[in-house]
């Protein structure tokens, strides 16, 4: 009789770490969120600059670009908390056919259709058609969204200067939303399918990095989106005293809304007669100051476009009379 052989220990199986992060690791991760920030503030406020008309090559400084942060996640979380009541009833539903579905058996005929379902999904997933249909999806809701804001006349720049007799606040707020929950939901699922097709050994899982490459591409729309339709356009009412002119001893005063204040000059933005101007006005020649309340510049916009007067002097100033000189 031959020697019987060794059978061999069953494999450890192996146990995930539970460690908690290094700080080095974290202070990467915390740099790495920082930078993606900064530079989705630097888009999203270049992009509205670009659409009001105002003309700035300076750098405002990443604490500038940080700062946009509060009210983009406020924008962007809001309609989650709009949408709480019917996100939760889907989930209990979800919940719930997890739940009969685990009571149902196993050759019931629903048992055997949502095997079914899962087979073909899972074929699906595994094929080499499926992240190609998949891009040319994403392909297609990028140029929709392109085409959509082009016709409704969001691409435009330059809207509060020159003739204001068209010019009004860009409309286009709802595909910001679609591309931005969109995006989410589509990169979750491929991740998802890439996760699968690799459990599964598939030959085609890397092919899933195709249509994620192509959300990201389509996700820069999201921050030159948000600065045109969704940045804040609050702007404070000024008043400038500037040195008296030639041949006059009184000091002179300009009113407007501030909108930048650079190192070495103040921008503001100033309507007369249905025409809208940026006036440049150096730091040095400035002799005071005073600001007051904050004022909606496309409401401005749409008032002067109308011919209708408006104030821009702070309330209580002594050039508060209607239309800024």
């Amino acid at each position: 009789m031959s020697p019987e052989k060794a059978i061999p220990p069953p494999p450890t199986p192996e146990i995930a770490s539970t460690a908690a992060p290094s700080l080095p690791r974290v202070i990467e991760v915390l740099t790495k969120m920082s930078a993606a920030f900064a530079v989705f503030g630097y888009l999203s406020l270049r992009s509205h600059l670009n659409t009001l008309g105002i003309s700035s090559t300076g750098s405002f400084g990443i604490e500038r670009y940080l700062a946009e942060l509060p009210e983009i996640v406020g924008i962007v979380f809001l309609p989650l908390l709009a949408l709480g009541i019917p996100l939760a009833l889907v989930c209990v539903l979800v919940a719930f056919g997890m739940f009969l579905r685990r009571r149902i058996p196993v050759r019931s005929q629903f048992s055997v259709r949502v095997s079914k379902i899962s087979d073909y999904l899972l074929l699906f997933a595994e094929s080499i058609e499926a992240p190609i249909l998949v891009s040319a999806g994403i392909l297609l809701l990028g140029w929709f969204t392109l085409m959509t804001q082009a016709a409704g006349g969001s691409t435009a720049i330059g809207l509060a200067v020159g003739d204001l007799t068209h010019s009004r606040r860009p409309d286009g707020w709802a595909s910001f939303f679609v591309i931005l929950y969109g995006c989410a939901v589509a990169y979750l699922l491929c991740h998802a399918c890439r996760r699968l097709v690799e459990r599964q050994h598939g030959r085609h899982a890397n092919l899933w990095y195709l249509p994620m490459g192509l959300i990201a591409c389509v996700a820069l729309q999201l921050p030159i989106l948000y600065g045109r339709i969704l940045h804040n356009s609050e702007y404070a009412k000024v008043q400038v005293t500037l040195p008296p002119e030639h041949g006059s001893s009184q000091p002179a005063s300009v009113c407007g809304l501030m909108l930048l204040r650079e190192n070495s000059d103040l921008l503001l933005w100033q309507a007369q007669n249905t025409v809208g101007s940026i006036r440049t006005i150096p730091v040095s020649e400035m002799k005071q100051l005073v600001s007051g309340e904050s004022a909606d510049i496309w409401d401005l916009i749409d008032k002067a476009g109308r011919s209708e007067a408006i104030s821009l002097c702070p309330a209580g100033s002594a050039n508060n009379n209607g239309s800024n000189p």
